[in-house]
């Protein structure tokens, strides 16, 4: 997976807030550190991780799916959401 790609694509993606931006590195960081291309992570350890609310992180997920960087994947109550990169 080209990490560097994605990375660059969207840290100057002007249409995609500091927020979104910094959440987008970090999922991608674990990606590339686990080599995996989701993530099954919480709202309240990311929130924890980036030092904003869970609304904040809502949000800027949110924003990284209407933008095409990342698809949300509901795995039911209870479970963690998967956020999975797009690379295309």
């Amino acid at each position: 997976m080209d990490y560097s790609r994605i990375s660059s694509k969207v840290l100057y993606d002007v249409n995609v807030s500091v927020k979104g931006r910094l959440l987008m590195l970090f999922l991608i960081g674990i990606c590339e550190e686990k080599e995996i291309d989701s993530v099954d992570i919480s709202i309240e350890i990311l929130s924890k991780a980036l030092k904003y609310s869970n609304k904040t992180m809502i949000k800027a997920i949110k924003e990284l799916e209407e933008k095409g960087y990342i698809e949300k994947i509901r795995r039911g109550q209870g479970k963690n959401n998967l956020y999975k990169i797009i690379w295309g």
